[in-house]
């Protein structure tokens, strides 16, 4: 694959290094909507395991409450 990038011009040689450059900045961004969603997740999961203990100090769950595992 060297020589075959190292047979393209100046041009095509750009328009390969813009293409990774566009490649790189998608990933980078898809990862971070990841983490950001795996960190919303993992709020939500320790505030519902939050209000399980809260509502097993007070004697019982709140009325309507579904517990989502």
């Amino acid at each position: 694959m060297s020589d075959e990038f190292e047979g393209l011009d100046a041009t095509e040689k750009a328009g390969i290094g813009a293409t990774l450059n566009r490649c790189r900045a998608l990933a980078a961004k898809i990862g971070n909507e990841l983490r950001n969603k795996l960190s919303l997740a993992d709020v939500h999961a320790s505030l519902e395991r939050a209000a399980d203990v809260l509502s097993t100090v007070k004697g019982s769950r709140a009325p309507g409450r579904q517990r989502h595992r």
